[in-house]
């Protein structure tokens, strides 16, 4: 497994009728967290004619052409001494607060991922691409159930045998026993792979700690055994808010550390990818 990466993202929002309260996504901007690469993905901007036909596309435009003026021509930042081009998540954060006329620039949130490339384009893929006018409203906070439901959705449609997937049950390892959310298994019942969420957007930083720590003590002392000492492990997350940063970089170092594979719950086709190379679907 390749090292986990942070990485910062707002989303660029046309509301070209406050009044109405609808918006729709134009675009999502990526940041790696140490400033080596900054990136812009967005649709032509006449989408905003969608909610408006009379909205005027060019001053869009102009806003889109000044931020992709901002990024680097390789999308790969060079930090230097006095440099005033490159953009840091402080950039993204007073982006947010100044922007509030008919295109607007999300609070940035934190996720992890290996390929920033691959990042921008997930990204891109799951909050941008679908044209669907939203009426504006708080984001709703994903909860450990949501995780495991959209982890029980993908599952059924790979069409692994129900008997492999083994939901909330206590598993032994070498020293203790351990209680896991999902358990898939190879045909001849050894382990195949652990999947845990862990929600970064949980109520309370603890449950995510918790989670965390469980899923990486139950990975360490399963793989103490020699019958399952190859077993894969995989974090199933949900972007965390900016000021959870440090909970997710923490996370990040550790589930390097571990072998854990991060994977966010919107996009589970990695897990399928090595789950598949094993049971063939």
């Amino acid at each position: 497994m390749n090292g986990l990466s942070t990485f910062y993202y707002s989303v660029i929002r046309a509301v070209p009728n406050p009044e109405r309260e609808e918006s729709i996504n134009l675009g999502v901007m990526l940041l790696a967290a140490d400033g080596s690469y900054a990136d812009l993905a967005s649709v032509p901007a006449n989408r905003v004619q969608v909610l408006d036909p009379k909205a005027d596309v060019g001053s869009v435009q102009l806003f889109l052409d000044g931020l992709l003026s901002r990024l680097p021509l390789d999308r790969q930042q060079v930090k230097l001494p006095g440099a005033e081009t490159s953009i840091d998540v402080a950039t993204l954060e007073s982006w947010s607060r100044e922007f509030g006329g008919m295109v607007r620039v999300s609070q940035p949130r934190v996720t992890l991922g290996q390929s920033p490339t691959r990042v921008l384009d997930d990204l891109f893929r799951d909050l941008v691409a679908p044209l669907r006018p939203e009426r504006q409203k708080r984001p709703s906070v994903i909860d450990r159930a949501e995780i495991l439901a959209h982890v029980d959705s993908a599952i059924a449609s790979w069409n692994v045998d129900p008997q492999l997937v083994v939901p909330e049950r206590t598993w032994p390892g070498a020293k203790a026993d351990h209680l896991i959310d999902r358990v898939v298994l190879r045909p001849d019942a050894r382990y195949l792979a652990l999947l845990h969420a862990v929600n970064f957007q949980a109520a309370h930083p603890a449950d995510a700690y918790g989670a965390r720590g469980s899923l990486i003590v139950a990975t360490d002392d399963l793989r103490a055994r020699a019958e399952s000492q190859s077993v894969l492990s995989f974090a199933v997350y949900a972007d965390a808010p900016k000021d959870r940063e440090h909970l997710v970089i923490e996370s990040a170092s550790l589930f390097n550390d571990h072998q854990i594979l991060a994977v966010n719950y919107r996009d589970l086709s990695s897990i399928r990818t090595h789950v598949g190379a094993v049971l063939h679907i």
